[in-house]
């Protein structure tokens, strides 16, 4: 009996706590949504440059970059990394690899 009673009074207080700071909740809320309106865009643009970044590569020995239709994968990085070490361009290996967006 004692539990189920002192369920009931932390229930009871828990309601009473939340009326009294309705509008201190409700601030809260209203602050967040505004502080996550402000940042969104921030966010979005961060994604859209961390995208665009794994989506171009660059050759800094041609001064020239080049896109590709996805980013490339741990394999491919690796194979180009060897073929570059023998000397081959950049350009030539994306192509034979057929990675380069037309």
């Amino acid at each position: 009996m004692d539990l189920r009673r002192d369920l009931k009074e932390v229930k009871e207080k828990a309601e009473e706590w939340l009326v009294d700071h309705k509008k201190d909740i409700l601030g809260g809320c209203y602050c967040l949504l505004c502080v996550s309106a402000v940042l969104a865009p921030f966010v979005r643009h961060r994604q859209k440059t961390v995208n665009a970044r794994k989506r171009h590569i660059y050759d800094p020995s041609m001064f020239d970059s080049w896109e590709l239709r996805k980013p490339l994968t741990n394999n491919q990085k690796l194979v180009i990394e060897q073929r570059r070490r023998n000397g081959e361009p950049l350009g030539k290996i994306l192509k034979d690899m057929k990675v380069l967006k037309r």
